[in-house]
């Protein structure tokens, strides 16, 4: 006698439970937790390199929205803020991740406010040694900034949230063929008031010995394409100011941290290193690998391409964020020093649009950070 669609489903069931298919007490309507894209360390180091004595760790970390508990009356409608906390699971996460850094500065990107990160602080840094903090309004409509958590006093801050970036297309070829050429976005059709989307945050922290950092945290405007051009009118701004900086004390130290929105070989990144304008340094070039041969044989390239997978820092599988250095502070960048954190990331087929985090996931980025050594001339 052939079984009947009850007793069909219920051998169908007991033959997925003995293979291994189904948790016991998940029946076939509840689909398994494995089911879920889980959390895993994709890309990045999973712990991080010890640092020499006498040195200090620059690191940035974009922890991708961070919202507190406390409504902002400012942010209602489409960006209320409630509906954005960040879940205890998720602080917890961000938190392991930061005291794994153990960054003396750290820049961070997608914070609330100052109250938010305060509160942060307080309750999931304590004993880090935190005691100087800084979060600006950035003018950005979502209610995101970015922010700094430090062990050495911040002196100054400063933002340009209404900052006109019209007057930097003064830097980019008129002519349509050069530009493409030299990698520039295309040029909107309707020419506009554009601002920073987020504005820098530029801080001035004194550090031991009587030396002080300039530090200035980025975050680009986000996009492709059709919004490259807003990205490389942002980047040109920056580095005016960088250059001003530079102009007026060539030796200082300056680094310019954060989410660029862009890859290392794409035009707002190029900008920064380029010696027409800024000429930073890349903290890139201070990676363990950094002196191995840079044209691989063939039965080296399966190494090499483990070793580029240490240095992507987002979940779209790129490298988006950067630290670069002024000239001076590159001579204290502590040769083998650079590393990306891996963090858990979820697996293929997560949407962050419509799937809850996974369990341990802190953020869409992982934090980069840098060495180094204050000591001598």
């Amino acid at each position: 006698m052939p079984p009947t669609p009850k007793s069909l489903r219920c051998c169908l069931l007991l033959l997925a439970l003995v293979c291994g298919h189904i948790t016991p007490g998940v029946t076939a309507e509840q689909p398994a937790a494995r089911d879920k894209p889980a959390a895993d360390i994709l890309f990045g180091r999973p712990v991080p390199p010890a640092r020499a004595a006498g040195t200090i760790r620059l690191a940035a970390y974009n922890i991708e929205n961070f919202f507190d508990g406390v409504d902002d009356p400012t942010l209602e409608g489409d960006y209320d803020d409630l509906p954005m906390q960040t879940s205890p699971d998720r602080c917890a996460a961000l938190a392991q991740a930061i005291r794994a850094l153990d960054a003396d500065v750290l820049g961070l990107e997608e914070v609330e406010s100052e109250e938010a990160l305060r509160w942060f602080r307080d309750t999931y840094l304590k004993g880090m040694g935190y005691d100087f903090l800084a979060s600006k309004d950035v003018g950005y409509y979502r209610g995101i900034e970015q922010s700094l958590l430090s062990r050495f006093p911040i002196r100054t801050v400063q933002v340009w949230t209404s900052e006109d970036l019209l007057p930097m297309e003064k830097y980019i070829p008129t002519d349509l063929t050069q530009r493409q050429k030299e990698g520039w976005g295309e040029r909107p059709t309707q020419k506009e008031k554009l601002t920073f989307q987020r504005s820098p945050l530029k801080a001035t922290i004194d550090l031991p010995g009587g030396r002080s950092l300039t530090v200035y945290v980025v975050h680009h405007k986000a996009g492709g394409k059709a919004t490259a051009y807003h990205r490389d009118l942002e980047s040109l701004r920056v580095n005016e100011m960088v250059r001003a900086d530079l102009a007026l004390q060539t030796d200082a130290w300056l680094a310019v941290i954060g989410d660029f929105n862009a890859t290392p070989n794409q035009k707002p990144a190029k900008l920064y290193r380029d010696k027409a304008f800024a000429g930073l340094v890349t903290a890139y070039v201070f990676r363990p690998e950094a002196d191995k041969p840079s044209a691989p044989l063939p039965a080296e390239k399966a190494a090499a391409a483990a070793a580029r997978r240490l240095y992507i820092t987002h979940l779209t599988y790129r490298s988006i964020d950067s630290i670069l250095m002024s000239p001076a502070l590159t001579r204290r960048a502590v040769p083998r020093s650079y590393f990306v954190l891996g963090t858990p990331m979820p697996g293929p087929g997560y949407d962050a649009t419509k799937d809850s985090p996974p369990p341990g996931y802190a953020s869409d980025h992982c934090p980069i950070a840098v060495d180094l050594n204050l000591a001598g001339d």
